[in-house]
């Protein structure tokens, strides 16, 4: 597909494949914003304002089932020659397979919790009991205490995403994030700092528009996304969050110095039971889902590095649609209801 560096660019629809998994007879030869569905090119228009035309995946949620949408530039002979090429996989199997393993998680973690919780303050009292005589026994029941706090905060991960997908109390308003976002920002990174050596850079644009969002979501939403960054950092490194406004959308950026995102781990990164070394890791799943539900959208792309370019760390992207507000013709006219 040819691209030009604006958009809309004159770009095709040149691959049969498109056409079945779309369900569109004539497609082939077809100008891609006209031609595709709004959702696509809603995503096209939000890679070439703030991607930079790198590759990128993402998730996106359809009507028969769910996508794994990848977008990656092709370099041409010259600068204005640009070519792109967007792969979709259609991961429908993958994500109900992963909704079951994740139903029976989530039960799991429910019958758990409150056990795990007992057994936690019987560790506490146990070590007091000990007192500072048995030194290696002491140490035992700190690290065991440790590992057991970790297996709780996964299980409330997973419970919350259980209410976050459910809508439980939830509390959708406008939000002024010029407020809103340093507040959450502040109350999770102080933490994050303590536990796991956070170095955090904020850079936060002024006068950004009002979103539709409910406080608790945005900070979960921003614990999510500075503890996955924290995680991959390995407690070193900085963490570079970014806030900004573009094309009537508000994004925010979160960046890492962690490993290079693999093709193998592309189909499954935002799914509710992809594990890492210390068991399951939703951080990732948590996001999409609050994102998804007031009707943003989530980019997940590799960094690059030095003068060999190679990947180093990732920067995950989400957008927040604005609140527009109506322009009135005449500024100085109102409306006027007589009961």
């Amino acid at each position: 597909m040819p691209a030009t560096p604006s958009w809309p660019p004159t770009a095709y629809v040149a691959n049969a494949a498109a056409a079945r998994l779309l369900r569109r007879e004539a497609l082939i030869g077809t100008l891609a914003v006209e031609s595709l569905p709004k959702a696509l090119v809603s995503l096209l228009v939000n890679w070439y304002a703030v991607g930079q035309a790198q590759a990128l995946v993402t998730g996106l949620a359809v009507e028969r089932g769910d996508w794994l949408i990848s977008l990656a530039p092709i370099p041409g002979r010259s600068p204005d020659d640009r070519h792109w090429v967007m792969m979709i996989r259609d991961i429908t199997p993958l994500k109900r397979l992963d909704e079951l393993k994740f139903h029976l998680l989530s039960e799991t973690a429910n019958k758990l919790r409150l056990p795990l919780a007992k057994a936690i303050t019987n560790m506490a009292e146990l070590n007091l009991l000990l007192g500072a005589g048995d030194r290696r026994a002491a140490d035992l029941l700190y690290q065991q205490t440790a590992t057991w706090e970790r297996i709780r905060h996964w299980l409330d991960d997973v419970l919350t995403l259980v209410r976050v997908e459910a809508g439980i109390g939830l509390r959708i308003v406008e939000m002024d994030l010029n407020r809103a976002l340093p507040e959450a920002v502040q109350a999770v990174a102080g933490k994050l700092a303590r536990e796991r050596g956070l170095a955090l850079s904020v850079k936060l644009a002024e006068n950004m528009p009002l979103v539709r969002f409910d406080a608790e979501l945005l900070r979960l939403l921003v614990q999510a996304l500075l503890g996955r960054a924290a995680q991959r950092n390995g407690g070193s490194g900085e963490v570079e969050l970014l806030a900004f406004t573009r094309n009537d959308q508000v994004w925010l950026e979160v960046s890492d110095n962690g490993p290079a995102i693999t093709e193998n781990d592309l189909p499954y990164l935002f799914d509710k039971t992809h594990a890492d070394g210390e068991g399951p890791c939703i951080e990732l799943a948590l996001i999409k889902s609050i994102v998804d539900r007031v009707g943003g959208q989530v980019w997940l792309r590799n960094r690059s590095s030095g003068r060999a370019r190679s990947p180093v760390g990732s920067t995950l992207s989400l957008t927040l649609p604005a609140v527009l507000r109506p322009r009135s013709t005449n500024p100085l006219s109102a409306t006027v209801e007589h009961g």
